[in-house]
C-alpha cells in the first residue's frame, strides 16, 4: 500500500502537468507547421527534437519570432508607430549570425555571415532580434548600451574601431586562409569526408548539380564528388543543400549550393521580392567586399539556389567559450554593423524608431526573451521536465 500511495504521488503532478501543457505545446506546434509549410511533420519534429534551450530555439525558428513580433507587441503603443518604417533588414541578426569571410584574395573581414534571410521589414524588429538575442545569451543588463552603440552608428558614417577579440578572430582566419572547410573535406585523400549528415545524391540529379557548378565555374573547373548536406539543426534546418567538390585551377574548391526559401520576415506580410535579385541584393548590401565569381544563383530540380564557397578560414565565434568582456567587445562591435548596414539600406521609408525611449527597448526585449523562453518550455513538454527533475534526484 504505501508503494502504491507513493507512485500515486509521483504520478499524479506529472499527468496534472501532461493535462494543463498540451494546449499550449499543440499551439506551438501549429504555429510552427503553418510557418514551414515546405516541410513534413517528420522532418518538423526532427528539428524540434534537436533544440535542448531557449536560445537554441530562438535560433532555430526565426520566422515564430517575427510572427509573435507582428501580431503582438507590434500591434500595441508606441511599437505600432514604427511598424511602417520599412529597410532592408537581415531578418535574423543573432549574435551567432556574425563572423568572418575571406574575400578572392583571402583577406578576412568580420560581418553578416548570412544572408538567406535578408528582405525588407520593419527595421525596429530587425533590432528587437538582435537585442533579444543577446539577452538570451547573456542576460539582462546590456540592451540600453548596445542600443546606443547601434544608434550611433546608425547616424554617424565614422567606423567603429575593430577590438581585440574580432581582430585575433581575423588574424586566425587569414592563416586558415581558403582551403575546403575540413569538417567536410579530407586533405590527405581529396574527397569529402564520410559524415552521417552527408549522403549521395541519386543519379540523374547528381548530374545536375554538377553541370550547374560548371556552368557558375565557366568551364574551368572539374567535378571530383557531388553530395547532399542534411541538416536540421539551426535557423536553414531542413533546407536542401548540395556539396561540390571541384578541381578549380589546380586547387581543390568545395562549393555550397543551397535553397532559397522564404526568408525569415515573411510573416509582415510585405511583398516579396523575386528570389534571385533579393539575394544578389542582399550580398551587395551585407558581403560586398568577400562577394567572389563563386557566389551565384542557379535553378537546381526548378527551384532558386544560391552558391557559396565553403573555405576553412571562414569563422564565428563559440559563445560559451568567451569571457563576460570577450562577449562584450564583440557584441558591441556586432551592434555598430547593424547600424551602419541599416544607415545604408537600399530603401527606408516612413516611421522613426528614434521617438522609442531606450526604457521602452528594454522592457520590451526583457518581455520577448521571456515569451522565447516559455515558448521553448512549452515546446518541449511537461514529461521531459519532469523526468530530469526525477533523475536529478
Amino acid at each position: 500500500m504505501n508503494l502504491g500511495l507513493m507512485m500515486m504521488k509521483t504520478l499524479i503532478p506529472a499527468l496534472l502537468a501532461l493535462c494543463l501543457q498540451v494546449p499550449a505545446q499543440a499551439d506551438i506546434r501549429q504555429d510552427l507547421s503553418r510557418l514551414y509549410p515546405e516541410q513534413s511533420q517528420d522532418t518538423l519534429s526532427k528539428r524540434i527534437a534537436r533544440v535542448k534551450s531557449a536560445p537554441v530555439f530562438f535560433r532555430s525558428f526565426t520566422p515564430y519570432f517575427h510572427y509573435r513580433l507582428s501580431n503582438g507587441l507590434f500591434q500595441t503603443s508606441p511599437w505600432n508607430q514604427v511598424r511602417n518604417q520599412i529597410g532592408w533588414c537581415l531578418g535574423d541578426p543573432h549574435p551567432e549570425n556574425f563572423g568572418t569571410l575571406l574575400s578572392e584574395k583571402g583577406q578576412a573581414f568580420y560581418g553578416p555571415n548570412d544572408i538567406d534571410d535578408a528582405h525588407p521589414c520593419p527595421q525596429a524588429a530587425d533590432i528587437l532580434r538582435f537585442l533579444t538575442g543577446w539577452n538570451l545569451w547573456v542576460g539582462e543588463g546590456a540592451t540600453e548600451e548596445l542600443l546606443a552603440t547601434y544608434m550611433k552608428a546608425r547616424k554617424s558614417s565614422q567606423s567603429f574601431p575593430i577590438p581585440p577579440t574580432i581582430a585575433l578572430l581575423l588574424r586566425e582566419s587569414e592563416i586558415r586562409g581558403r582551403l575546403p572547410r575540413l569538417k567536410w573535406y579530407h586533405p590527405n585523400l581529396h574527397i569529402l569526408r564520410r559524415r552521417s549528415d552527408v549522403i549521395a545524391v541519386p543519379s540523374p540529379f547528381d548530374r545536375e548539380v554538377a553541370q550547374a557548378a560548371i556552368q557558375i565555374l565557366k568551364g574551368k573547373g572539374q567535378v571530383i564528388q557531388v553530395a547532399e548536406r542534411v541538416r536540421l539543426d539551426g535557423g536553414s534546418g531542413g533546407v536542401k543543400r548540395f556539396l561540390v567538390l571541384v578541381n578549380y585551377a589546380d586547387n581543390p574548391l568545395l562549393l555550397e549550393f543551397k535553397e532559397i526559401v522564404r526568408p525569415a520576415t515573411f510573416p509582415w506580410g510585405i511583398p516579396l521580392w523575386d528570389p534571385f535579385l533579393r539575394i544578389k541584393t542582399a550580398w551587395d548590401w551585407e558581403q560586398k567586399s568577400t562577394k567572389t565569381p563563386f557566389h551565384e544563383t542557379t535553378s537546381l530540380f526548378g527551384r532558386p539556389f544560391h552558391t557559396r564557397p565553403l573555405w576553412e578560414g571562414e569563422m564565428d565565434f563559440d559563445l560559451d567559450q568567451l569571457t563576460g568582456l570577450q562577449k562584450r567587445e564583440v557584441a558591441h562591435f556586432q551592434a555598430s554593423l547593424l547600424g551602419a548596414l541599416h544607415r545604408n539600406s537600399p530603401i527606408r521609408v516612413g516611421g522613426n524608431i528614434d521617438l522609442i525611449p531606450a526604457a521602452v527597448w528594454s522592457k520590451a526585449v526583457s518581455a520577448l526573451a521571456q515569451e522565447m523562453t516559455r515558448a521553448y518550455d512549452e515546446l518541449r513538454g511537461p514529461i521531459e521536465r519532469y523526468s530530469g527533475r526525477t533523475d536529478a534526484q
